[in-house]
């Protein structure tokens, strides 16, 4: 292949084309006619590629083929069209120039020339199958998963049955944000697909509801899989799979079933099924299960290396979320004491650890652990410490933090460290020293969100400017072109709460809707809370009713939809009770609080208090 390679370069660069040709018809094999195409054009040499295919005089589909791929990886757009051009025109597309070509297509965005392309693969003779369709879908879910299901409609069109790869490509571009009817569709598909499913499928469904949220989806599949064995597990990976999908929709007891089953048929976990035990168990409230599973795995030489920093991150995690700090320290010096291999991410879930509990004193020992076992800094790791600077109200250690990273490390501050710098500033209502840091961060480049919206209207409320905090809202979303989001309109009721101005909270509430924002609960339960010990019993009643979807809201509300002025979430019951025991109290609207708990006792799943109802009845009695 070296001295043919030599050969090419020496006929192309002294443009003697007869050598060439002479050359290609000593190399009779089409195979190595077509690997000199593809070796050529692997090194970038485009030109030698074409030369070579140039001169062969009897050219085949295998040879189209390989310069059509080599185009596409090396080479232009219209040397792609080209070359098609000439096989179509010669007759030697064949069905993998067509899928190859229509790949090509969807990857440079022309999905709507991807019909043209097919329309002439037929007319050639030549019909999509399977394996035309999976590659082609295969291309369009990396860049748009819209346009694969047009492609599904295509096959169903070209009554091309989808398999179950159909379906496992389908999955791959399911996510957070994808249409719930997306992965709905994918099931139908996979219910009418021939053939058993098998563990490959089964996971890749498992994880395809799990990135979409669909607990619905995947407690029914669960249900399936252990009462009818759809799929009978054989690999580590499957059970792995099905462990964290147990986590996910909360149920302990399967993880542990599967755990089990998996023992029973002597199958030894892999780290990566060990880790979803842990994270399983931990994620659902259960730390110290998940702290002896990893003892347990360290008494047993078969299972003794599986055991690594993530497992051990998954406690450590756990713990500090729990506030049991001092578990997290005796964890941590077992780490130390077993030589684990700690990772980045250990030692900020660590040092977050130090920030939660106000031990900042133990970040100093962490920060010359890492520099032993040669872990360098991360941007994280500054964040984790500078918010424990301004949790603990070390404002100036804060600020001189992010300069000594300015001008030490290549880090630049991002979105979470100034919104960290800024609720510092809000903590301790410095509103000049907040506005100049949103000032810096403006400069660098960095835009405010909706969360650094709702420091920044904290920060107005703690710096007694209440004004200012409804200017920031309005100049920063105009300027950014966003619109506030429930947290920053919870923070101004807040702000407005804290000012004693009810009228201006309930216009920001009427703002909320105007908005098409709904409410929350703590939007509600601060307004409620407000207007009942203010004595304003009528306008307390009106939110309740607003929250629960009940006839008769706020007059200010009437003009809004019953949807709209429903709350995201019930009220909680004990504000409820409060409320209603304020509204019925001395000189109050004792009828007023009648009325509303027998609505509020009419409606579906409403679990009332007995003996609030006695003692508002009661007090109607005997105001």
């Amino acid at each position: 292949m070296l001295a043919q390679r030599l050969l090419v370069d020496a006929a192309t660069q002294s443009n003697r084309a007869e050598m060439l040709k002479v050359l290609m018809t000593a190399i009779r094999s089409n195979s190595a006619r077509v690997a000199l195409i593809k070796t050529l054009s692997t090194q970038k040499h485009m030109p030698q590629a074409f030369a070579v295919f140039r001169a062969c005089e009897e050219k085949t589909s295998t040879m189209f083929n390989a310069l059509l791929d080599a185009c596409i990886n090396s080479g232009t757009t219209e040397d792609v069209a080209q070359v098609m051009r000439e096989a179509q025109e010669t007759g030697m597309a064949d069905i993998v120039s067509y899928n190859t070509y229509m790949k090509a297509q969807l990857k440079s965005g022309k999905h709507e020339d991807v019909q043209k392309v097919m329309t002439s693969m037929r007319s050639a003779g030549l019909q999509p199958n399977q394996v035309t369709f999976n590659e082609l879908l295969d291309a369009a879910i990396a860049t748009d998963i819209d346009s694969a299901w047009s492609l599904v409609d295509e096959m169903q069109a070209c009554n091309v049955k989808p398999n179950s790869v159909t379906c496992s490509i389908l999955l791959k571009g399911i996510h957070g944000a994808s249409n719930h009817s997306h992965l709905d569709k994918v099931m139908r598909i996979l219910d009418k697909v021939e053939g058993a499913m098998d563990e490959v499928l089964l996971s890749s469904v498992v994880e395809a509801c799990i990135r979409s949220g669909r607990a619905d989806l995947l407690t029914s599949l669960l249900k399936k899989q252990r009462s009818s064995k759809l799929v009978s597990l054989t690999g580590s990976h499957t059970y792995g799979s099905i462990i964290r999908a147990y986590g996910f929709v909360k149920d302990i007891e399967g993880a542990w079933y599967t755990w089990k089953e998996m023992q029973k048929q002597n199958i030894v976990p892999t780290c990566i099924t060990l880790g979803c035990m842990v994270e399983s168990l931990v994620t659902n409230g259960d730390i110290e299960a998940g702290y002896r599973l990893i003892h347990d795995m360290l008494c047993s030489s078969k299972t003794k290396s599986l055991v690594n920093s993530v497992m051990y991150g998954s406690i450590l995690k756990g713990f500090a979320h729990q506030k049991m700090f001092r578990r997290v320290w005796e964890v941590y010096e077992e780490m130390k004491a077993n030589k684990v291999q700690f990772s980045m991410v250990t030692f900020n879930t660590l040092i977050d650890a130090c920030a939660r509990c106000g031990e900042l004193t133990r970040i100093s020992g962490l920060l010359e652990e890492m520099d032993v076992q040669g872990v360098k800094l991360s941007i994280v790791t500054y964040s984790a410490i500078l918010k424990g600077y301004c949790q603990a109200d070390r404002l100036d250690e804060a600020f001189k933090l992010v300069d000594d990273m300015r001008r030490t490390t290549e880090f630049k501050p991002d979105e979470i460290m100034f919104n960290t710098l800024l609720d510092g500033c809000a903590r301790k209502g410095l509103y000049d020293r907040g506005m100049a840091t949103l000032q810096q961060m403006e400069e660098a480049g960095v835009r405010p969100s909706n969360f650094t919206l709702s420091v920044l209207v904290k920060l107005g409320n703690r710096s007694k400017k209440l004004d200012k905090a409804f200017e920031l809202v309005d100049e920063i979303t105009k300027k950014y072109g966003f619109r506030a989001n429930v947290h920053v309109f919870a923070n101004l009721v807040q702000a407005c709460v804290h000012h004693r101005d009810l009228p201006r909270a309930l216009s920001v509430l009427e703002r909320m809707l105007e908005n098409r924002v709904r409410p929350d609960i703590r939007t509600y339960s601060l307004l409620i809370k407000a207007h009942v010990d203010a004595r304003h019993p009528i306008e307390a009643a009106g939110l309740v009713r607003a929250a629960m979807g009940l006839r008769g809201p706020h007059p200010c509300l009437s003009k809004f939809p019953t949807d709209a002025l429903r709350s995201q979430g019930v009220l909680p019951g004990d504000l409820l009770s409060e409320t209603l025991l304020g509204l019925s109290g001395p000189c109050r609207e004792q009828r007023l609080a009648s009325a509303l708990l027998n609505d509020l006792d009419r409606l579906p799943g409403m679990k009332l208090d007995p003996k609030l109802k006695l003692t508002v009845a009661a007090r109607v009695m005997d105001p």
